[in-house]
Parts: C-alpha cells; structure tokens; sequence
C-alpha cells in the first residue's frame, strides 16, 4: 500500500511531541495488525484503513457481503484482544488516549504512546 493510511488523525493544534507519540501509537496498531492471520489482516486493511463499504469488501475478495461483515467483526475482536494482549489503557490527567506496554511483552508500543481525544492541547 503507496499511502499508508492514518490510524489517528492529525490535529493541526497538537505538538511535534504528541506527532511523535501518535506515530508510535500507529506504528504499534500497524505491527499488531500485521501479526493477524492474512484473512483478518487484509479485511481491516480493506475495511477499516482503506474505507471500503462491506459490499466492495465482498466484491474485492469474491465473498458474500455477509461473510465479510462476519471476517470484519471477528478481525476487529481478534485486533483487539491483541492490543490488551500487549497495552494498558488508560487516560491521562489531559484526557489524552494512553497505551503503556506491558511489562512481561516484548510489545513493539513504545512507552507513553498516546494521542489526544481532547480539542486543547498541553504541549
């Protein structure tokens, strides 16, 4: 994919620090979801990073509109469980969106991503 897609939007208010660690975070996303099982990998890809409706899923992978609900739902629970799997969430004193590795992974999240769920930012 020539444009990789932006998992967390870029504020033009935010800091060079938080473009960091908004990076990171997406970094930690893409290397989680590259971790999935191919089928799982390429319907978020389609799905949730390319915006495809589920019928032009379906028609991109040659499967019913149904069953590619189904692959996408399954995917984002399995994307999930991974990402609990490896981070702590939490929120900070800004209401920042937090991801703290956890200690016993060897999780590719970087400490302290995050990114901002808040219009003010704290920079």
């Amino acid at each position: 994919m020539a444009n990789e897609a932006v998992l967390a939007p870029s504020d033009p208010r935010t800091c060079p620090e938080q473009e960091v660690i908004r990076k990171e975070m997406n970094d930690c996303i893409r290397g989680v979801i590259a971790q999935l099982p191919d089928s799982y990998r390429t319907v978020l890809m389609l799905g949730e990073l390319g915006g495809l409706t589920d019928d032009e899923v379906a028609q991109t992978l040659g499967i019913s509109r149904g069953n590619a609900k189904v692959r996408l739902h399954r995917a984002r629970i399995r994307l999930k469980q991974a990402l609990e799997a490896r981070c702590d969430f939490s929120r900070s004193e800004d209401n920042e969106f937090v991801c703290e590795p956890k200690a016993a992974t060897a999780a590719p999240c970087p400490p302290h991503a995050r990114c901002s769920s808040t219009t003010d930012s704290k920079c």
